[in-house]
């Protein structure tokens, strides 16, 4: 069965893969982009093609500045708008990805949350390893670049609370129930609230200020929403292009004393054994752990993970 042309707002065109299995299928792949993401969109399309992920892809004359600071001010383009109505359009589930995402694998977990879940992001709070790493160039002789042998310790939030959310929502499950539907409604009104603040913040200020009572939410785990900073995580859903933040980007500021999430809820959570150490460099060619002796890498142990750069 060929799903109903949806009402879309002015501009807005649609992709569909493999249309013919929307009935069938227990979720769908929904994502939206703009003319200059036209390649890496056709790159996820394509992604889905080769691993039968039926899709709706929406073609937007602009986004909303929430998901890029040139967008525009129009909540008809914000991510919670067209994941609202892509679910009720089809009436099913939906993983929303963002269009420079491409799949690795199939997304065996989410046919699982079809029947558990209403809404599943990756939380940093939810995660005692979320440990992030960046390229770290190293000096080669010739004037050759290390390329991306060598990575250093980035970011960590160092705090555990799975019942507060903050979010990297480039993968984003989402059910057609009435509480999903509640949740993304807050969502926009708190994108509509925080003018030109990022649509994840926005997303965890509605889910850490907002009654969601009978929602069933999950946590994905990184492999589903894979970024460059987690090399030695094996990707399902990858991120394969460097991420560089927006400039000029204002923060969630606090409103009538609610915050994007409360940190003095949350409980610290050290640096997990089973992570590298933060002070080491990784060698992700020779898996070693190494240390900067006087401008000189000295190896200091051995890496046994894998890495997928």
């Amino acid at each position: 069965m060929k799903p109903s042309k949806p009402a879309l707002p002015d501009g807005v065109s649609v992709i569909f893969n493999d249309a013919a299995a929307f009935s069938a299928a227990p979720f769908i792949v929904v994502s939206l982009y703009t003319d200059s993401y036209e390649a890496k969109a056709q790159r996820l399309i394509a992604s889905c093609r080769g691993l039968q992920l039926p899709g709706a892809f929406y073609r937007l004359p602009a986004v909303h500045n929430s998901i890029s600071l040139s967008g525009v001010d129009d909540m008809a383009y914000t991510k919670s708008e067209i994941i609202r109505l892509a679910l009720t359009t089809f009436s099913k589930p939906v993983l929303y990805v963002d269009a420079d995402m491409v799949f690795k694998e199939r997304p065996e977990k989410v046919r699982g949350l079809t029947r558990t879940s209403d809404f599943a992001v990756y939380n940093w709070l939810s995660d005692p390893e979320a440990d992030s790493w960046q390229l770290l160039e190293v000096p080669q002789g010739g004037g050759k670049s290390s390329g991306r042998r060598y990575w250093q310790f980035k970011f960590a939030l160092d705090l555990i609370d799975p019942t507060q959310l903050v979010a990297s929502g480039a993968t984003q499950f989402w059910s057609p129930a009435p509480v999903s539907l509640a949740l993304l409604e807050r969502w926009q009104d708190a994108i509509a609230e925080h003018p030109m603040a990022a649509d994840d913040e926005c997303l965890d200020f509605a889910f850490n200020n907002g009654d969601h009572s009978g929602l069933r939410y999950a946590w994905l785990d990184k492999s589903y929403t894979r970024y460059p900073w987690w090399p030695h995580i094996k990707p399902v859903i990858n991120h394969p292009d460097d991420v560089t933040g927006e400039s000029g980007r204002i923060g969630l500021a606090e409103k009538d004393e609610r915050k994007r999430y409360y940190p003095q809820r949350a409980k610290y959570s050290p640096p997990s054994p089973a992570s590298f150490p933060r002070g080491a460099i990784l060698d992700t060619l020779d898996r070693r752990l190494m240390k900067n002796e006087g401008g000189r890498l000295v190896p200091v142990g051995t890496i046994k993970t894998r890495f997928w750069i």
